[in-house]
């Protein structure tokens, strides 16, 4: 995990806890709102707010890719996107990341560190099947994003506005609508961790 714990061995974890060692994170923060590893705003809020629980009961983890899919097929609602020193103005999906990664293994934040004080965000200007497909394979096989259609970038600050309702998720968790305000606190948060 991003803390170095082992996730899959839950012997090392106790001692790990038992051992007490702790370090300090930041704490980033959506209207006010905490969240420690990951934000949307767009499509993977708007998947999390059109899969119910009976369709996630039949289908599993499968369910989330079918929403996806039907929701990344219509036309994408518009976020103007604003930090320090960005502006972008035909956004249609926002990821905001205070760690590498998101859905398990997966580095989309490819310069994320949780001590930074930084947030990494992931803007698509435009996103369709092709551009989503694109952005994987420079998830799973490179080391840099190449698509001229998503833009990362570090902040301390963001804002995200639409003259549309478009949802905000954090950490898994709808939490509104538009706009919205990003902010970290640098090493704000103490958590468990191993020896580094």
């Amino acid at each position: 995990t991003e803390l170095g714990l082992p996730s899959h061995n839950l012997q090392s974890c106790w001692d790990i806890i038992q051992g007490g060692h702790t370090r300090l994170v930041d704490l980033p923060s959506a209207n006010g709102k905490h969240f420690v590893q990951l934000a949307g705003v767009g499509l993977d809020a708007q998947v999390l707010k059109e899969t119910s629980a009976a369709f996630k009961r039949n289908f599993g983890p499968l369910s989330y890719l079918i929403s996806a899919a039907q929701i990344a097929s219509r036309r994408p609602p518009r976020l103007f996107i604003e930090s320090e020193n960005t502006a972008i103005e035909e956004g249609s999906f926002v990821l905001v990341g205070n760690g590498r990664h998101y859905g398990g293994p997966f580095p989309f934040f490819k310069h994320a560190v949780i001590d930074d004080g930084l947030l990494d965000v992931v803007a698509f200007k435009r996103l369709g099947y092709l551009e989503i497909i694109k952005y994987l394979q420079d998830v799973f096989f490179s080391s840099e994003i190449r698509l001229p259609e998503v833009e990362y970038f570090q902040t301390r600050r963001l804002r995200i506005t639409s003259d549309q309702d478009v949802p905000v998720e954090l950490d898994g968790e709808l939490v509104g609508n538009c706009p919205v305000e990003f902010q970290i606190r640098e090493k704000k948060l103490r958590v468990l961790a191993p020896l580094q």
